[in-house]
């Protein structure tokens, strides 16, 4: 249990759904339809979407691996590279998507799921997770990662309006630095292990 724990928590911190807050709340602010029922269908769309693509992830990650005939820790230490703009970005800005990137006509699809829950950084980490813990308890640990980061953005505009944007950009930030930390594990981890 406490495996599907810790890799929930690295799971969730790649998800960076603190990032996320700023681009999610402009989507269901934007006053082209009434805004509860946006963002009551913007939500759970990103999230079921984001979830289906990580779970993918999961089960074809040996397929994937052995395609590439790459092994798990070399794959490993590939994530810690893959990881480094994300956590660039968030130390930077304090979000993961700028404001900019949620115009679009589906953006509970592009960028709220694929890449800002579902980019990079979060698949990488699937993918070193399920061949480290296998695929049930990885798929365990997405899971609650997903729904954790769900109930955050749910919450996004009451921390926002409680603790402020400027708050929020500084856990955005704090996001940033835990998902180096990560990466640097995996890294040396991954070159441990080669």
């Amino acid at each position: 249990m406490t495996e599907i724990l810790r890799a929930a928590v690295g799971v969730f911190a790649t998800l960076a759904p603190f990032g996320l807050i700023p681009a999610f709340l402009a989507v269901s602010r934007n006053g082209r339809e009434d805004e509860d029922a946006r963002a009551d269908r913007t939500l759970p769309l990103t999230v079921i979407t984001a979830l289906v693509v990580l779970l993918v992830a999961v089960v074809i990650t040996d397929l994937f691996l052995g395609f590439l005939d790459v092994s798990p820790e070399s794959f490993q230490a590939a994530a810690a590279v893959i990881m480094a703009p994300l956590a660039v970005r968030l130390l930077w800005s304090g979000r993961s998507l700028g404001l900019g990137e949620v115009a679009t006509s589906r953006p509970w699809l592009l960028p709220l799921a694929i890449p800002g829950l579902a980019g990079p950084a979060s698949l990488g980490i699937v993918v070193v997770y399920s061949g480290r813990y296998g695929e049930a308890d990885a798929a365990v640990a997405v899971t609650i990662a997903i729904v954790a980061a769900g109930a955050l953005l749910y919450t996004g505009d009451f921390l926002q309006r409680r603790l402020g944007a400027r708050a929020i950009g500084v856990l955005g930030r704090l996001s940033g630095a835990l998902i180096i930390a990560i990466a640097v594990e995996l890294a040396v981890d991954g070159v441990r292990s080669v």
